[in-house]
């Protein structure tokens, strides 16, 4: 997998969670770096000053950028360099697969530089970038497609720079001005929550001194009614029919005032419309209907009678058997950082709780609600069923305050037949 969660660019799930990860919050324990970081591309491979440039490579020092440093060479000159956002894989920060942003720094000529990353003392081959005249930034689409007031907004493009300005003109003519917060590859800004329906312009580039550069204008449109909800299915677990998926989408917004939310499956000339569940976390039953295999889906959603229009249709790969519940993530108490349970060399073998803790455990459960599930706890010599109760970070157990001080592994299960074991060890303390 290889997505970037940045503050304002992430797709949002009630419990989507990617092995790749870039916020501090889910930061994991580092294993020790034997080995110098390595470079296999700068996206892009030119840039100007304070573009923002995305290498990708491994032991990038993603996961503590405190660790890093940067420079852009030329002969005997040697610049240092801001760094910016990060992501890797939680789990194997070895051996994963890492991207670390890098600004250009003032004081570069044009002409071809080569990057160098520094980790811990360890420095990187140089990769090469090409440094040009300045240009202001290409703008190709917006996400979401159809936004409404007071929602984040993602202009997705090319040459994005540090210090780069938003413009934004309403249907009126009202102008708004954002810093951009940019990355390699999108800007994001929130909409003004009194913006009126209709086209909106959208340029991004600098202005100084009353002289201005931005790119050309992209438009879109803003509704203050209902609108589809964006699905992203190459982000959403697999599952068989009949059983519970959850969509991955772009912003929760359209669920605001939703009178329902309705998504459309299409195989083969067949066509089936399916409500999702109630709640603030779009699920929906896969009709049994359907075949394993490839399906297209979207999603709209209706308010005060009143039907959306359709997000755009995406393929989702429905498996040929049912798959069962598993817990990605587990967060003991709530001062407690969370616990990964990908697989990767960092994993760890055991995390520590205590009598009456709750603990959230976060994952893909395709089923209704968290009645269907049943966790179970296996000691050597006992066994306890614990009660699971839905919640919207995740399902909730709590452990009796009376459970005996000892290793405790998990099963969960499904009303299905579908079970599966938690890779690690419970240790009440």
């Amino acid at each position: 997998m290889d997505i970037s969660y940045r503050a304002l660019f992430s797709l949002v799930s009630g419990l989507l969670l990617s092995p790749l990860i870039s916020n501090p919050l889910f930061a994991t324990r580092a294993a020790a770096q034997d080995a110098p970081p390595v470079i296999e591309r700068c996206t892009p491979a030119r840039g100007s000053v304070n573009s923002v440039l995305e290498l990708a490579g491994y032991r990038l020092g993603a996961e503590d950028t405190a660790q890093v440093k940067a420079y852009f060479a030329q002969g005997e000159a040697r610049l240092p360099a801001r760094t910016g956002g990060t992501s890797y894989v939680t789990n194997d920060v070895k051996g994963g697969a890492q991207t670390l942003e890098v600004f250009v720094p003032e004081g570069v000529t044009l002409g071809s530089w080569e990057i160098v990353v520094e980790v811990r003392g360890q420095s990187s081959a140089p990769a090469a970038v090409e440094i040009v005249e300045w240009v202001p930034p290409e703008l190709e689409r917006v996400s979401p497609s159809l936004p409404q007031p007071g929602e984040i907004v993602s202009i997705y493009g090319t040459n994005f720079h540090v210090g780069d300005e938003i413009e934004l003109s309403d249907s009126l003519g009202n102008v708004y001005r954002f810093e951009s917060g940019a990355s390699a590859h999108s800007v994001g800004f929130t909409l003004p929550t009194e913006m009126p329906e209709g086209t909106a312009v959208v340029r991004v580039g600098t202005s100084k001194n009353g002289v201005g550069s931005f790119s050309r204008p992209l438009t879109f449109s803003v509704t203050s009614g209902p609108a589809p909800l964006e699905v992203w299915a190459c982000w959403m677990k697999q599952v068989a029919p009949g059983q519970w998926a959850e969509l991955a989408v772009t912003s929760l917004k359209p669920l605001e005032g939703a009178e329902r939310v309705e998504v459309e499956f299409r195989q083969e000339g067949r066509l089936f419309v399916v409500e999702t569940r109630k709640g603030d976390s779009p699920r929906v039953r896969v009709p049994e209907a359907l075949a394993p295999g490839a399906v297209e889906l979207r999603a709209r959603t209706w308010r005060e009678g009143l039907a959306s229009e359709w997000s755009d249709a995406h393929t989702f790969r429905l498996l040929d058997r049912l798959a069962p519940p598993s817990v990605e993530v587990i967060e003991v108490g709530a001062e407690s950082k969370p616990v990964f349970l990908w697989e990767g060399p960092d994993r760890p073998a055991s995390f520590g709780a205590r009598p009456g803790d709750a603990l959230v455990l976060r994952g893909h459960f395709p089923v209704a609600t968290a009645r269907e599930l049943r966790v179970t706890l296996a000691g050597p010599e006992a066994q306890l069923e614990l009660p699971p109760v839905d919640t919207e970070r995740g399902v909730l157990i709590r452990l009796p305050r009376g459970i005996r001080g000892r290793d405790w592994r998990f099963v969960i299960s499904a009303t299905d037949g579908t079970r599966s074991q938690v890779p690690i060890t419970m240790r009440v303390k």
